[in-house]
């Protein structure tokens, strides 16, 4: 799966699929990583499978801390890290841990974010970072992530007006919209 400004696509080979909406994918099944054993990566996959996300979580931290790693793999590979951490704190009961793990999830989101400037990972990452911005009641930083997405060059139009209507969204949620224009 390769996202430009033409749309997202998959790929086979060189040749390249129709564009899709990002909203259409419902889920992505990596084949091979460059730099990491396929056996690696099939264990990880297993362990999240099973539902076993904190191990999950784990594998796929080693497996970015590996040296030489190719930029797609990182990237796929924290990407996943961070998606995990959100399942984890899904599980937690609302509270003091759950707003600190939560607050935490925001960074590391954030974070990613802002070192990304490509790859199809920043669409899922931002509606997993304003997910859990929204239900701490951070309209304006999920506004903002939205608006980030919306000026990334590198996203398909359709992309730049979703992130803009989300963005719309949260200001009028936030009270900020019409204060700002």
């Amino acid at each position: 799966l390769k996202v430009s400004p033409a749309g997202f696509q998959v790929f086979r080979g060189d040749k390249a699929g129709d564009p899709i909406h990002p909203k259409d994918i419902l889920s992505i099944m990596i084949g091979d990583l460059p730099g990491v054993e396929r056996s690696s990566i099939r264990s990880a996959m297993s362990k999240e499978e099973n539902e076993d996300y904190d191990a999950a979580r784990t594998s796929y931290r080693e497996l970015s801390k590996k040296p030489g790693l190719d930029e797609r793999s990182k990237r796929y590979l924290e990407y996943k890290e961070l998606l995990l951490t959100n399942k984890i704190i899904d599980d937690l009961e609302p509270g003091p841990t759950w707003e600190q793990q939560a607050d935490k999830c925001i960074r590391d989101w954030a974070t990613f974010l802002l070192t990304q400037q490509t790859g199809w990972e920043l669409w899922p990452a931002t509606v997993a970072c304003t997910r859990l911005q929204i239900e701490r009641g951070k309209y304006e930083d999920a506004a903002r992530t939205w608006s980030r997405l919306g000026k990334n060059p590198n996203m398909p139009p359709e992309v730049k007006l979703e992130a803009a209507m989300q963005e719309i969204d949260l200001l009028i949620r936030a009270k900020t919209a019409y204060s700002t224009a």
